[in-house]
């Protein structure tokens, strides 16, 4: 097992018979199938070469990294940033997302090439604190006086300081856009849609509003104003996008 992933070490083989278990009482015959894999693990010896190029430094998005210590840092400030945004959509009940995510759960797994080691409440859970902060972070980044609302007063103050450039803010942008740290667009569109309390269709629109935002912020060329709705969202994930 590489030490640069953040898996827990073993394997819980009661929890695989029990995964498998689930898997043959589902309903979706191909069990994620019709999902491409998008969310690869770079080869450890890639990583070796220059490990901050492929490992995120700061932060853990998705369940990769989900369990190493390093990272972990930054993981109350995930859970403050879900906790603001559930106080402010006041219909926005946590628990009820995590459920709509564990109804997709094979298609989540489908998107990563690896198999992960825990089981669907688990990673719904992972995924809708993960997911709600990638988003609320994306929002800031697009607009800036939204930084204070998207994180809490202390972080705000570690991202921006007294400087002119959001040093720290670049810095977990940098991770937000590692491979290994994807969200996949189908758990940000479900978000979306449970958030906001709408249509998936409206859903998409906010969402891709979002996602051309932050190209527009960080591409050297001009973005094309009519691309639309449904080709944004068909991308797997935001580096997909980029």
């Amino acid at each position: 097992m590489s030490c640069n992933m953040n898996t827990k070490v073993g394997f819980d083989d009661r929890r695989w018979v029990i995964e498998i278990h689930r898997f043959f009482e589902e309903e979706d015959i191909d069990g994620g199938n019709d999902v491409v894999v998008c969310i690869f693990h770079v080869p450890d010896a890639l990583k070796a070469i220059k490990p901050e190029a492929y490992s995120p430094q700061l932060i853990a998005l998705g369940p990769y990294y989900h369990w190493r210590e390093d990272l972990y840092k930054l993981e109350k400030y995930k859970l403050v940033s879900t906790k603001r945004v559930q106080a402010y959509f006041k219909t926005l009940k946590i628990p009820q997302l995590v459920e709509k995510l564990m109804n997709i759960d094979a298609h989540i797994r489908a998107c990563y090439h690896r198999f992960f080691d825990m089981d669907a409440e688990t990673l719904a859970w992972l995924m809708t604190v993960d997911g709600i902060f990638l988003l609320h972070f994306l929002h800031a980044y697009v607009d800036k006086n939204l930084l204070a609302q998207a994180c809490s007063p202390r972080l705000t103050r570690i991202f921006i300081g007294s400087g002119a450039k959001d040093v720290g803010y670049e810095s977990i942008f940098k991770d937000v856009l590692m491979l290994e740290n994807q969200i996949p667009t189908i758990v940000l569109r479900k978000i979306m849609q449970v958030v906001y309390c709408t249509s998936m269709e409206v859903a998409d629109d906010l969402l891709s509003l979002i996602l051309k935002g932050v190209c527009k912020q960080i591409s050297p060329f001009k973005i094309n104003e009519d691309y639309s709705r449904p080709k944004v969202i068909q991308h797997c994930h935001l580096l997909d996008l980029l």
